[in-house]
């Protein structure tokens, strides 16, 4: 039973004793109260109950995005711990319907238009992973950005941007050239294995992940390898580290490239929590 049908029920109990003690008040003062043959028959209790609706808000998008408006009823269901429930009112809100006169819409601002159709006005935040994002790709991302802030943003909604890397204060605006040069401004910062580029032994940061918590020993085995050839190349001779001195330095250098890569993916996870937190305290209802 959820928190809701556990206080409607409450309150049906309070209610059922109420009405219980005004009937057997209603008995103690019988005796006292002289009535005529046509009215020796007492009047039965009347009984009232009543219940409380639950507003449930859904958001309906199509396979582009767009809100659908013309459902029914009928389209829904709602349960509460697995029983259906029925829906005593239903009304849309907020749909983006085709406008059946193109030409009317000139007549009629944005802004106003929105506040007619009782759109109400959603706070985006518009997160960048620039630290695990390699350049190239991150280009493809701006410009992804760049298209939804020209082609995919409501007039009446406004948007921020966050970073994986360090943020500054967040300030949700709709200025699309504010937010197109913002969106410029961004650079990838990913976090670099200078092992696999200019430190010997090279270590991947798969082969660091497997190494570092002990998953693969014949990983181990390969980086030692890897660490024996910079350490002493052939021709060899007697003064290189034994074996056993190998693999402990070749794991070190793995728990540091693994550790770098833990580092990076912490300040992802406390940014994106950053990220939420700040939408949490703008108006408006929370959806799931």
């Amino acid at each position: 039973m959820s928190a809701v049908s556990r206080r409607i029920w409450r309150w049906l109990g309070i209610t059922s004793c109420a009405c219980c003690f005004a009937v057997a008040a209603s008995g103690r003062r019988a005796p006292a109260v002289q009535q005529g043959p046509a009215q020796s028959a007492e009047t039965p209790p009347v009984f009232r109950a009543e219940r409380n609706e639950v507003e449930v808000v859904v958001v309906v998008r199509d396979s582009n995005g767009q809100a659908v408006g013309n459902l029914e009823p009928s389209d829904f269901e709602i349960r509460d711990n697995g029983k259906r429930q029925s829906i005593t009112s239903f009304s849309v809100q907020g749909a983006r319907l085709p406008d059946p006169a193109p030409k009317s819409r000139s007549a009629q601002p944005p802004l106003a238009a929105a506040s007619a159709s009782g759109t109400r006005r959603r706070f985006v935040a518009l997160f960048f992973d620039d630290v695990h994002t390699e350049t190239g790709e991150f280009g493809r991302v701006q410009a992804t950005a760049k298209q939804f802030v020209l082609e995919g943003l409501p007039t009446e909604d406004r948007v921020a941007i966050f970073k994986a890397s360090k943020n500054g204060a967040a300030t949700f605006t709709n200025d699309k050239p504010k937010l197109l040069g913002a969106i410029d401004g961004l650079r990838a910062q990913p976090t670099k294995n200078i092992s696999t580029t200019t430190q010997c032994p090279r270590i991947t940061d798969y082969e660091s992940y497997l190494i570092a918590n002990d998953l693969d020993q014949e990983a181990l085995n390969v980086v030692t390898q890897r660490l024996l050839d910079c350490t002493g190349p052939p021709p060899r001779t007697a003064g290189c580290p034994g074996l056993n001195d190998l693999k402990t330095m070749a794991k070190g250098d793995a728990e540091e490239v693994w550790q770098s890569q833990q580092d990076a993916s912490h300040r992802l996870v406390a940014a994106l929590d950053l990220t939420v937190r700040v939408l949490g305290t703008m108006p408006g209802s929370r959806k799931k």
